[in-house]
């Protein structure tokens, strides 16, 4: 896995996760 690769898949999760946890606080609220 090259470099780029592994920095955007990380930044893949990151966003996926923040959108999932931010749909939990909404759904919460």
């Amino acid at each position: 896995m090259s470099w780029p690769e592994a920095f955007f898949g990380a930044v893949f999760i990151i966003c996926v996760a923040w959108v999932y946890v931010t749909a939990i606080k909404d759904k919460d609220d």
